[in-house]
């Protein structure tokens, strides 16, 4: 069969076939299937129904029949529930036919291109020898062309070739011509320029010695300013250490006079016994004594508390001040108005008590 014949009668058998429908009733395996159910259905129900009647003596009753129908009914309802999967089989075989006519037509189209290609391809072999002969005769005729070319201008180029030799024999005796005459003026000049070295390195030497001469008096000179400039230093650290010891004391002068003024507000009881270990404590105190009497005590109160949260001082810390606070007035704490101006915090550079 040729391939296009093949092709025809797959495409044929493809395009006839029509769409998929489905009959249980035609279906060979779905009619056994049925028929093994229908059977077991009807021995069920004989069985029900021997059963049914066995208890009335043998004889047979409406139960027993309706019973024995029930039987039948249940596995002649099984057998309709399997339709769908004969269903599905069926259409499976029909897909399985369509995709081997698909195949068929498709292995019969490549042998047919296969075929057409196979003489196509001998044609062109015919056709390239043709042409290949063709131009294998033309490269013969231009290989002669193009030895009587080179032949040609081989002898053009030797004739060239010899011309120029005697033209450059003639420019490499004008060269050395030239290279003598250049040559015996930089002999010249350079004599001369020997002569001028020699002046030079005089004077440099010259100049080198008297700069020797002034770098050692420089050096003489710096030396002198930089042992001045010690004992400059010297006295400016000791006048330095003089001015922090003093600072240092009077610090401690001011340290002491605040805690006496804490001390002597609260009664006989010292609030801070250790003016260098309460030096903290102290300058929360007053803050919270300047807020209070500028601000009021609750805000003064609620400052105290963000302390405490904020882990600055402790609560027992925040209880000792308000107690101070509590216990004195302004002129306990810090003394009259005229002490309070004269009393000034060497810290701030601000009066107690404002």
């Amino acid at each position: 069969m040729a391939w296009q014949d093949e092709l025809d009668s797959a495409y044929a058998q493809y395009k006839d076939r029509g769409k998929f429908t489905y009959d249980p009733q035609t279906d060979a395996g779905y009619k056994q299937y049925e028929q093994a159910y229908l059977k077991m259905g009807r021995q069920a129900m004989k069985d029900t129904v021997g059963q049914a009647s066995a208890l009335t003596g043998g004889y047979g009753n409406s139960y027993a029949a309706t019973a024995g129908a029930q039987q039948y009914m249940n596995f002649a309802g099984q057998a309709a529930q399997a339709i769908p999967q004969f269903q599905n089989m069926a259409m499976q075989q029909y897909q399985m036919e369509g995709d081997r006519l698909v195949n068929q037509y498709n292995m019969a189209a490549s042998g047919r291109d296969f075929d057409y290609r196979k003489e196509r391809d001998a044609v062109a072999d015919s056709q390239w020898q043709q042409q290949f002969d063709y131009q294998k005769s033309r490269d013969a005729v231009s290989d002669q062309h193009w030895q009587r070319e080179f032949d040609a201008t081989y002898d053009r180029w030797k004739q060239e070739f010899l011309y120029q030799q005697g033209r450059d024999k003639v420019s490499d005796q004008h060269w050395q011509k030239e290279y003598d005459a250049t040559y015996d003026r930089w002999a010249k000049e350079f004599a001369r320029q020997q002569q001028r070295d020699a002046v030079s390195d005089s004077q440099w030497q010259q100049s080198f010695g008297y700069q020797q001469t002034r770098d050692a008096a420089s050096d003489a000179q710096w030396q002198k300013t930089f042992d001045y400039q010690q004992s400059r230093d010297a006295v400016s650290d000791s006048h330095w250490q003089q001015t922090f010891d003093y600072q240092k004391q009077q610090d401690a002068a001011d340290r002491a006079y605040k805690y006496a003024a804490l001390n002597k507000s609260s009664g006989d009881e010292e609030v801070v016994t250790d003016p260098y270990k309460g030096a903290k404590y102290a300058d929360y105190l007053h803050e919270y004594i300047e807020r209070a009497d500028t601000v009021g005590v609750q805000d003064a109160i609620d400052m105290l508390n963000w302390w405490v949260t904020e882990k600055r001082i402790t609560k027992e810390d925040a209880q000792e001040i308000r107690k101070t606070y509590a216990n004195s007035s302004l002129d306990a704490r810090y003394g009259s108005k005229d002490n309070r101006r004269r009393n000034v915090d060497s810290r701030t550079g601000l009066p107690w008590g404002y």
